[in-house]
């Protein structure tokens, strides 16, 4: 796979997470909003601010396995390669069976695409890599 297949994918993922967590910041600002008055703001602040936890578990740690396959060469390059397939199984997993995210998208307070559009993007991926 060439150095630039591997950039482009490093560049979707951070797209990705740069829209997930557009997403995560409108629920919480939603939920803070729409709860204001009703709980104790400040333990509502700190509740909704586990959703975070969704965007840490979907972290960089896959961008920078694809940058460093994009430096590196032959065998090095795949073993980056494999490295970046394991991380996308296990962020796949983790959309596909994670109680909060699988409610994220059904969420009363906002409409946002947490779930699909990680799924989405992790499927692209996991294609892309598979040539």
């Amino acid at each position: 796979m060439s150095s630039e297949k591997f950039l482009q994918a490093e560049a979707a993922w951070n797209k990705t997470r740069e829209l997930l967590s557009k997403d995560v910041d409108k629920l919480k600002k939603a939920i803070v909003t729409e709860m204001r008055g009703v709980d104790d703001t400040a333990g509502l602040v700190k509740s909704v601010k586990q959703l975070d936890s969704v965007l840490d578990k979907l972290g960089d740690d896959l961008s920078k396995t694809l940058k460093q396959a994009a430096n590196a060469g032959g065998d090095e390059a795949a073993k980056f390669q494999k490295q970046a397939m394991n991380q996308i199984n296990d962020y796949a997993r983790y959309v596909k069976t994670d109680p909060m995210v699988k409610g994220l998208d059904s969420n009363p307070f906002t409409k946002v695409n947490i779930k699909k559009a990680a799924q989405s993007a992790l499927d692209v991926l996991e294609k892309t890599l598979s040539k």
